[in-house]
């Protein structure tokens, strides 16, 4: 029998592979150890989170699908829903926390594996403070990224459709946008004096800015990295860059301050393609 509270699986029967730890239920395989997958069939009662009038607001959806309006009736704030095959996804979570800078920590995420209206698995984390799952985003290779939950979002995983059911699998080495034709590395949590090197070696310039007179941005243009525009002189010190290509432009952030051995590491990316 497996038990549940606020999200967190505390009794189940797993199956671990001495290779790779592999957590395996109802055609669903994790292949992260921080990320479990349990067979079940109903939803336990969440903690009932409400949307408040703050920084956390915009991080519940309205359910669309029928598997996501039943995960918000059962107690819980639904976070995302996509669809993979025969398989409807929905992210969760039961607690959420604002903080600075316009950001929200989320915590007690999970993922609900439905097949229709039915249940049938649930992905999950260790300890309920764990901030691990997040939004899932469809990405164009057809694969679904999950990110984390906390102040600073990451990506954890891609889920992937196999002819064995669902796999999750550490995050590829890089990406593809714009039809599949412009790829982009996987630049997240590099510093961004790496992560530029990285960008130029798969065919992004930097797009050289005017060097303002205030803030960190012109200790970074300094530095040589002559694409940064700006920075935020509060909270977690955002920087914004640009970089371009034929076909594409390239917008990275970056969180943290320059000073002796410490320099701001990307955190988020966008591309905006050509018409």
């Amino acid at each position: 029998m497996i038990r549940m509270t606020f999200g967190r699986i505390i009794s189940l029967s797993v199956v671990i592979s001495t290779t790779c730890w592999t957590f395996q239920a109802q055609g669903a395989i994790s292949e992260i150890p921080e990320i479990m997958i349990a067979a079940v069939s109903e939803l336990p009662q969440g903690p009932g989170p409400t949307r408040e009038n703050d920084n956390c607001a915009s991080s519940f959806i309205e359910p669309q699908t029928t598997a996501a309006q039943l995960v918000e009736r059962r107690g819980w704030g639904v976070l995302s829903e996509v669809e993979m095959g025969d398989y409807s996804l929905v992210s969760f979570a039961g607690e959420f926390i604002p903080g600075t800078s316009g950001t929200c920590a989320i915590r007690q995420g999970n993922i609900g594996v439905f097949k229709g209206s039915r249940l049938t698995a649930i992905m999950y984390t260790a300890n309920k403070s764990d901030e691990l799952i997040g939004e899932l985003i469809p990405t164009e290779n057809g694969n679904i990224g999950l990110w984390s939950s906390g102040y600073l979002e990451y990506p954890v995983a891609d889920i992937r459709l196999v002819s064995i059911g669902l796999v999750v699998r550490t995050v590829a080495s890089e990406d593809a946008f714009c039809d599949s034709n412009i790829p982009v590395p996987n630049i997240f949590g590099d510093k961004i004096t790496d992560a530029r090197e990285e960008l130029q070696a798969a065919g992004w310039e930097p797009k050289k800015q005017p060097r303002l007179e205030w803030g960190q941005q012109p200790s970074l243009y300094d530095l040589g990295v002559v694409e940064v525009i700006d920075c935020s002189g509060t909270g977690f010190g955002f920087c914004a860059y640009e970089y371009e290509r034929s076909g594409a432009s390239l917008h990275v952030t970056t969180a943290g301050e320059l000073w002796e051995n410490n320099v701001p590491e990307v955190t988020n990316y966008s591309v905006i393609c050509d018409p």
